[in-house]
């Protein structure tokens, strides 16, 4: 990673702000976060503290998948398509 996107994704004030960003999503939004088991942990405490400053309601839908950061995505992808089906059906 270079060094001004890790600046960046540190920063307070920076777009990557998970948890000030997640705290500006509307309650009633639908949430999907997905995490691959094998991920950093730095990054993996980094999205539960972005978790807890979503809206309590409705709760976010929490999936771990296998693989690592890299991996999530296509592991991750028939699930997203299920739970985006689930969402369009209410």
């Amino acid at each position: 990673m270079k060094a001004g996107n890790y600046v960046e994704l540190s920063s307070a004030d920076g777009p990557m702000n998970f948890r000030r960003n997640c705290a500006a999503i509307h309650p009633g939004t639908p949430v999907l976060w997905v995490v691959g088991k094998d991920e950093e942990d730095s990054l993996k405490r980094v999205g539960e503290a972005a978790l807890k400053a979503l809206p309590a309601q409705p709760p976010a839908t929490f999936v771990e998948v296998s693989g690592g950061h890299l991996d999530t995505p296509t592991e991750a992808a028939a699930l997203c398509v299920q739970w985006i089906d689930k969402i369009a059906r209410r």
